[in-house]
């Protein structure tokens, strides 16, 4: 083979690697961040979550709120853990602390990614009880 036709050959192959990656389906959002609460059921009951202020923005201070209804839970915290899915990082997560019965805030930030990825999961861990996830779309919010 002339080596013109290796180098075409080469070219090709990694032309069609990188389509073929960048067309990989991401995670899939199954929460609107920016309309306002998510709520999932777990056990007998539903947790909600959502972010204030909208629309939520990466490397601002963000006010994080869970709502539990009919879950017995007598925690004084809980830790809601952001992720992005795909992605190494090191371990990210909120304390939120009870205010009233069943709602629990605290404050953070979502990092900008240098990567450019918007989606982000949030986690939130009951003791004993299980845990429930959020993937959500910052967009081009950043």
């Amino acid at each position: 083979m002339e080596a013109r036709h290796k180098i075409a050959l080469l070219l090709t192959l990694v032309v069609a690697v990188f389509l073929f990656s960048c067309s990989k389906k991401g995670p899939s959002v199954d929460c609107d961040i920016n309309k306002g609460a998510c709520t999932r059921a777990i056990g007998n009951g539903s947790i909600s979550f959502e972010i204030t202020p909208r629309p939520v923005r990466t490397m601002r201070r963000l006010l994080f709120r869970v709502r539990l209804r009919d879950i017995q839970y007598d925690q004084d915290r809980i830790k809601l853990f952001l992720e992005m899915p795909g992605m190494e990082m090191g371990e990210n997560f909120v304390n939120l602390k009870r205010i009233s019965k069943g709602v629990y805030e605290g404050t953070g930030v979502i990092v900008r990614c240098p990567s450019g990825k918007t989606i982000w999961r949030a986690n939130v861990v009951l003791d004993k009880i299980g845990k429930v996830s959020f993937t959500f779309d910052l967009g081009n919010r950043g």
